[in-house]
């Protein structure tokens, strides 16, 4: 849907929820800044996916294949 100049932007903000420190830590230690790249740059020259063929990724990897 194309917006129209009628549309306006949300007049809230949604509060922010405290991360715990336990899943920040968990996170920082799992999250790997080098794969996260060479993902995004997969999508830059590929043009991503589908939402069906991530979906059929998704679900051959909950049956295990």
């Amino acid at each position: 849907m194309t917006p129209t100049p009628d549309d306006q932007p949300p007049t809230w903000v949604p509060a922010p929820v405290p991360v715990h420190p336990d899943l920040l830590a968990w996170a920082k230690q799992t999250f790997d800044m080098g794969e996260y790249l060479d993902g995004v740059r997969e999508i830059r020259a590929t043009g991503g996916k589908t939402l069906d063929q991530f979906i059929a990724e998704v679900e051959a990897a909950a049956r295990g294949s």
